[in-house]
């Protein structure tokens, strides 16, 4: 029996490529019964982009309906929030519940990750009277005091959202009174506005719903599991660094040839994308 799950990528063109690779991993790591509605929220996307899309998720045609849903950065310009390095697809996230309104609860994925494992599990989760599900990350309050996160920081890049308690709550409006209360002190924008307003009304899920690449591929593992101990157990560690879900790519990104990225050049190079990546570097390394 097949069964639906919705999962949105919110980005700028500049992580087009990214894209692809990640959404061939999702379709190859599929399971048979699984029928993913992708939905691409972008605000720059060319017709010629979204073709190159629909072709990677062709192959795949019974496991993926893709769906392009474009954006007006007026929801942003107009509310006062801080674009982070030129873009504001940082807070596209925020605006989901508006711009998909079929689904009652939705997966999200930053672009700039590998997918390893059907999604299913995450999204069967019943989240209760929670906004979001996600994968606690050690990190410190950057931008006030006014907060006391302890162990309570999460990461965003991946999200599971009752979106039907995002639309009660009005979450577009509600983060854009933080970002302005807070403007230009936010170093990680959205991150930071979604734990202020939710770090206390959140589910947790297992770290390998969210796997940063240098716990994933023993790159400064030392530090980074060191990260997580204050809120997993090493056994979840250890389970994480080898059979995990998604592998996100924080930091520099792996289609500008970061020495680190092994794995995602593989992935990209099996998804028939290894010439449009070598462009990419070539592209990058003559700035």
């Amino acid at each position: 029996m097949t069964r639906k799950i919705p999962l949105a990528f919110c980005l700028n063109r500049n992580f087009l490529l990214l894209l692809k690779v990640a959404l061939d991993s999702l379709l190859r790591s599929a399971n048979t019964e699984t029928h993913y509605d992708v939905y691409v929220i972008a605000d720059d996307l060319t017709q010629e982009d979204i073709v190159s899309l629909k072709a990677i998720a062709a192959p795949y045609a019974n496991s993926c309906n893709l769906i392009y849903r474009p954006i007006d950065n007026n929801l942003f310009t107009n509310n006062g929030f801080d674009p982070k390095n030129g873009s504001f697809s940082y807070y596209y996230r925020l605006a989901i519940p508006s711009l998909i309104p079929e689904y009652s609860k939705i997966l999200y994925s930053d672009a700039d990750v590998l997918f390893f494992g059907d999604l299913g599990k995450y999204y069967d989760m019943d989240l209760g009277d929670k906004f979001l599900g996600v994968v606690q990350f050690d990190h410190p309050s950057y931008f006030t005091a006014d907060y006391d996160f302890d162990t309570k920081y999460f990461a965003s890049g991946n999200l599971l959202m009752n979106l039907d308690a995002c639309r009660e709550f009005d979450l577009l409006g509600k983060i854009s009174k933080v970002a302005q209360k807070y403007q230009g002190q936010l170093r990680h924008h959205d991150q930071d506005c979604l734990n202020a307003v939710f770090y206390e009304q959140v589910a947790y899920l297992p770290l390998n719903f969210c796997v940063n690449h240098k716990l994933h591929q023993d790159i400064d593992r030392g530090r980074y599991f060191n990260v997580h101990l204050r809120n997993y157990d090493k056994e979840a560690i250890w389970d994480a660094i080898n059979n995990p879900d998604i592998v996100h790519y924080t930091g520099p990104k792996p289609d500008k040839a970061s020495p680190s990225c092994k794995v995602w050049q593989k992935a990209c190079a099996k998804a028939g994308l290894i010439d449009e990546y070598i462009d990419s570097v070539i592209k990058e390394r003559s700035k």
